[in-house]
C-alpha cells in the first residue's frame, strides 16, 4: 500500500490520498472523492488514518479502467454516476452495509456481468444499472422495496428476473428492452408495476402475476410479442390485465360495448344470462351506469371493475345491482360520490381499497369511518332501510342516508341533492318535520368563502349536520344564515385554514366538539344571543358584532351634522375588521347574485369590543 497523503482540497478541508483514492470527510467519517488509479483491481479501505469510509461520492470512478472492485464493510451509499461508462468493469463486489445505490451508478458499465445486491439494501436509483449490456445475472435482496425507474433498462443479456416479495413497486420501464428476458417471476407483494415496465422484452414468454398486484401503469409489456397472459375470468387481475393493455388471451363470454367521449365498457355474461361488469373506462367525471347491455341485465360490479380510474368522481349505481366484488373501487382517488340502489344485497372484501405509494403499503379503507382520498371526503349514499345501508354498516363503510321514508323521491336518488352551481358542493338530507339539514360539503371545486343559503328545495335550512364540513382543507371563511338552529358535532372539525364563522342569531345548539381540530377558527356572534353565551361558557374564541336584522326596516336618522357620524355603513375595510375582509373576499370569489346577497347580509353587521356600546 502506498504511503498516505495529505493534501488541501477545493473546499478548503484537509483530505487524504491514498493508492490513488482521495477521500474527504464527511459527518462520522471519510468519503471517497475521486478516484485516479490506474490499476485494473480496485479495493477501497474500510477506514484511512482511524476513520470509517462511509460512502462514495458522485462520479468517484467514473470512466476508470478498472476490472474488479472491492467494496468495504461499513459502506453505506453509492453515490450518483460514480461507475458512470466503467466499460471494463467485469465484476463488483458490495458489502452488506450497503443501503443505497445513487441514480446511475454503474449506467453503461458493458462488461459488468453478474450483480448480487446486498440484504439491506433499502434504495436502488434511477438508471442504477441501465445499459450493462453484458449483464447476464441480478440477484436482489428482499429488503429492497422498489425497482426505480430504468434501473435495468436495456441489459440486453439478462435472460431471467425473480423480483422477491419485499418490493412493492417495480417503475417505469425497469426492465425496458431486455431483449434476451425470457422469464420474469413476480412475487407475492408487489402491489404497483409501472408503466412500460418490461417493454420491449420481445422473447419474454413466462410471466408469473401475484395476486398482491394493485395497479399497473400502461402498457408494461408493450411489444413483448410472444407473451400471452391468461388470467383467471372474473378475477381482479383480469381487470387488470386489460385496463393496462397487457397482452392476453381472454375468453369466458366477454363483450364489448363502445360509447361516446372514447367510453368503453367490457362486461362477462353470467350462467343466469345477466352481466357482470368487468371493466369501465372513460373520460369521464360523473358517470351513471346503464341498467342493461346489450340487453341483459346488469347484476354484478366485478372484482377491481373501477380500480385505479384516474377521472371517476361521481358513480351512480342502476336498480338491478345485487353485487360489489372485491376491490371494485381500489385505487380510484378522486371518487367522492357513490350512489347505491335498493336492490344491492352484498359487498366483497376491500371494496375501498387504496394504495399509498408515497409510504409504499396498502391503506384499507374499509372500516375506517369517514375515510378520504388524498384530502377528499368518499361519501357513500343509500337509500334508507335497504339492504345496501347494512351492507355499509357491516362493513364500517361510512353512509349517509337522507330521509326517513325509504318509498320517498329522495330515497330513490340516495337522497342526496346538489344545491349550487359548483358541481356537487352541498348535499342535505330532508328531516322528520320537513326542514333540511346539510349532510355534506364537497369542496372539490369550491372557493375559501362559503355563503350558505337559506332555503333547499323549498325547505328550510335549519342545521349543520355532523361532520358536513369536516375534514374541508380549503375553506376560511363561512356565513350561516337564518333560520339555522343547530351545529351538530364534528361539522366543522378538522378545518385548518378555517378562520372566520359568522353565526346567526337564531342558532341555539352547537355541539360541543363541532370545531374540533380547527384551532384557527373565530366565532363571530350578536350580543345577547345564545350562541354568544355558549361561546363564553365554553371559553371559545369569538367576536362581538351588532345591528339590525335584516327583515327589521332600520330606523330613519337625521342628516350628520359632524364627521364623526357618517350616514353611510361600514367602514372601509381594514386587517382587524373581520367582517368587511370578508365583504372584500366575497366580491372576488362569489358570483354576482350570491355576491349581492352576500353584501346586503353584511351592511347591517358592525365590529364592537364592547356589546354594551351605545351608537
Amino acid at each position: 500500500m502506498s504511503e498516505m497523503e495529505m493534501r488541501r482540497l477545493p473546499d478548503g478541508q484537509l483530505g487524504y490520498v491514498l493508492d490513488g483514492l482521495t477521500f474527504a470527510p464527511v459527518p462520522g467519517g471519510l468519503t471517497v472523492l475521486s478516484c485516479s488509479s490506474d490499476d485494473f483491481q480496485v479495493e477501497v479501505p474500510a477506514q484511512v488514518a482511524g476513520k470509517p469510509v462511509l460512502s462514495l461520492e458522485e462520479k468517484a470512478f467514473a470512466r476508470r479502467q478498472m476490472n474488479s472492485v472491492v467494496l468495504p464493510e461499513g459502506l453505506r451509499e453509492i453515490g450518483k454516476d460514480c461507475f458512470l461508462d466503467c466499460q471494463m468493469l467485469v465484476s463488483v463486489e458490495l458489502p452488506a452495509s450497503l443501503r443505497k445505490i445513487g441514480q446511475g451508478a454503474f449506467a453503461r458499465c458493458y462488461s459488468l456481468m453478474s450483480v448480487e445486491l446486498p440484504e439491506g439494501l433499502a434504495e436502488l436509483g434511477p438508471n442504477a444499472f441501465t445499459n450493462c449490456k453484458g449483464l447476464m445475472s441480478v440477484t436482489l435482496p428482499n429488503s429492497l422495496r422498489r425497482i426505480s425507474r430504468e434501473a435495468f433498462s436495456q441489459c440486453g443479456n439478462l435472460f431471467q428476473i425473480e423480483i422477491p416479495g419485499g418490493v412493492t413497486e417495480i417503475g417505469d420501464l425497469a426492465f425496458g428492452g431486455c431483449a434476451e428476458l425470457t422469464r420474469a417471476t413476480l412475487n407475492e407483494g408487489l402491489l404497483r408495476l409501472g408503466a412500460r415496465a418490461f417493454a420491449d422484452c420481445a422473447k419474454l414468454t413466462e410471466v408469473r402475476l401475484p395476486e398482491s398486484l394493485r395497479f399497473s401503469g400502461a402498457t408494461p409489456f408493450f411489444g413483448c410479442n410472444q407473451l400471452q397472459l391468461t388470467p383467471e375470468p372474473g378475477s381482479r387481475l383480469e381487470r387488470l390485465v386489460l385496463s393496462a393493455g397487457f397482452p392476453a388471451k381472454l375468453g369466458g363470454g366477454l363483450a364489448l360495448f363502445p360509447g361516446e367521449n372514447g367510453r368503453i365498457l367490457i362486461a362477462r355474461t353470467n350462467s343466469d344470462n345477466t352481466m357482470t361488469l368487468v371493466l369501465l373506462k372513460s373520460r369521464d367525471t360523473r358517470f351513471v351506469l346503464p341498467q342493461e347491455l346489450g340487453g341483459k341485465r346488469l347484476t354484478r360490479i366485478g372484482p377491481g371493475a373501477f380500480v385505479g380510474d384516474p377521472e371517476l368522481s361521481h358513480l351512480i349505481l342502476p336498480e338491478g345491482v345485487t353485487h360489489l366484488c372485491d376491490g371494485a373501487f381500489e385505487d380510484c382517488f378522486r371518487l367522492h360520490r357513490l350512489e347505491l340502489p335498493m336492490s344491492l344485497t352484498s359487498f366483497g372484501e376491500h371494496v375501498f381499497e387504496m394504495y399509498c405509494s408515497e409510504e409504499e403499503k396498502l391503506l384499507a379503507l374499509t372500516g375506517v369511518p369517514d375515510a378520504e382520498f388524498h384530502g377528499r371526503r368518499l361519501t357513500v349514499t343509500a337509500p334508507k332501510g335497504s339492504a345496501a345501508e347494512r351492507c355499509c354498516k357491516q362493513h364500517g363503510i361510512p353512509c349517509r342516508m337522507a330521509s326517513d321514508d325509504p318509498n320517498s323521491q329522495e330515497a330513490k336518488v340516495a337522497n342526496l341533492v346538489a344545491l349550487t352551481e359548483s358541481e356537487e358542493a352541498f348535499t342535505y338530507r330532508v328531516l322528520p318535520d320537513g326542514t333540511a339539514e346539510l349532510a355534506h360539503f364537497n369542496e372539490f371545486r369550491s372557493t375559501d368563502t362559503i355563503f350558505l343559503i337559506q332555503r333547499i328545495a323549498e325547505r328550510d335550512l335549519v342545521s349543520i349536520g355532523p361532520k358536513a364540513f369536516a375534514g374541508c382543507q380549503r375553506i376560511k371563511h363561512v356565513l350561516i344564515q337564518p333560520p339555522v338552529k343547530r351545529i351538530c358535532p364534528e361539522a366543522f372539525a378538522d378545518c385548518p385554514n378555517l378562520t372566520s364563522l359568522l353565526l346567526p342569531p337564531c342558532l341555539t345548539e352547537i355541539a360541543p366538539d363541532a370545531f374540533r381540530g380547527s384551532p384557527n377558527v373565530r366565532l363571530m356572534v350578536q350580543p345577547n344571543t345564545p350562541s354568544l353565551r355558549i361561546c363564553q361558557e365554553r371559553g371559545w374564541p369569538h367576536t362581538v358584532f351588532q345591528g339590525k336584522k335584516p327583515d327589521t326596516p332600520a330606523p330613519e336618522k337625521p342628516a350628520p351634522s359632524t364627521p364623526e357620524k357618517p350616514v353611510k355603513a361600514p367602514p372601509a375595510p381594514t386587517p382587524s375588521d373581520p367582517l368587511a375582509a370578508l365583504g372584500s373576499t366575497l366580491s372576488s370569489t362569489l358570483g354576482s347574485a350570491l355576491d349581492r346577497a352576500a353584501k346586503g347580509f353584511l351592511s347591517w353587521l358592525r365590529i364592537t369590543d364592547d356589546p354594551n356600546k351605545k351608537e
